[in-house]
């Protein structure tokens, strides 16, 4: 049986198009560059980085704040061997953001 794999976009390739009136003076259009990923390594490391931030929540006191953590939105990257982090360094390098988002709300 063929294992299951995720196409992931690694970034994008310029490549001079040739044609027109202005042929060969920069007329580029992105080609983006595919991979495939085997599913079960992406779950792997997905897994992996769950447990790493549920290790971080887990020590996270809000006992003296008036305040409790709700909902938290991760923004995740996938590199080209398919390890899932909140941001790569091939990535801060590229100009690319990612964040993390946490909703607060007020104790009851």
């Amino acid at each position: 049986m063929r294992e299951d794999e995720i196409l992931v976009t690694m970034g994008y390739n310029h490549t001079d198009l040739g044609v027109g009136l202005n042929a060969g003076n920069n007329q580029a259009v992105a080609i983006p560059v595919v991979k495939k990923i085997s599913s079960k390594t992406i779950g792997k490391s997905l897994n992996s980085m769950i447990r790493s931030v549920s290790l971080v929540l887990d020590n996270c006191d809000t006992s003296s704040s008036s305040f409790e953590i709700n909902e938290i939105e991760l923004s995740l990257t996938i590199n080209a061997d398919g390890e899932v982090s909140i941001l790569s360094v091939a990535d801060i390098s590229a100009g690319a953001e990612a964040g993390v988002t946490i909703k607060l709300t007020r104790k009851k």
